[in-house]
């Protein structure tokens, strides 16, 4: 579960600064910046998840020192965020990386196959969200094709599409409506 001793912002605050790193733009918070961006976005993007969902069990995938403040990113093989409630178990893969290429073959096809595994081991609704600063069309296409031909939910938002759910639902599986 997410949790860090020295990390304290607000709402708007965090959804701020999950606009800057995806734009690019350094932080001026204190301690934010001098956590490297890919590392920062995923840290941001929980702490957005558990301070914007209800009832949404938060777990993080990124290394932590003993504060819980994140060292570096999720290692491969995993979701970067994994999140539990009552009704769904939604993952989130958070990328700085707008190619298409990198989309497609960095993020949408190890998603299907984590998403196929999922659904092969646990009997709960599952999905997953690729959040990005831009999503690029072939990579829409492809999350689009994904659900055709596995029959698995992967939305592409890009980071303000994110930001804009983020301030408007109140459940994460509301976020199935947007995409």
């Amino acid at each position: 579960m997410f949790k860090s001793t020295r990390f304290s912002k607000g709402k708007e605050e965090v959804l701020k600064e999950l606009e800057y790193v995806c734009s690019k733009r350094e932080s001026k918070d204190q301690l934010l910046r001098f956590i490297n961006a890919p590392t920062r976005l995923e840290f941001l993007t929980s702490i957005a998840l558990v301070q914007n969902f209800e009832g949404l069990d938060v777990n993080p995938n990124y290394s932590v020192d003993d504060e819980g403040l994140p060292t570096f990113t999720a290692s491969g093989g995993m979701a970067d965020i994994g999140c539990f409630d009552k009704d769904y178990d939604s993952y989130y893969e958070v990328t700085l990386m707008c190619g298409r290429s990198d989309q497609v073959n960095n993020e949408i096809i190890p998603i299907s196959r984590h998403l196929r595994e999922v659904k092969e081991n646990r009997r709960i609704q599952s999905f997953s969200v690729l959040v990005a600063p831009v999503i690029h069309p072939d990579t829409l296409e492809a999350a689009e094709w994904q659900k055709m031909k596995n029959g698995v939910d992967i939305l592409t938002l890009d980071i303000l599409k994110f930001i804009e759910a983020l301030r408007t639902l109140s459940k994460a599986s509301q976020l199935l409506t947007v995409a």
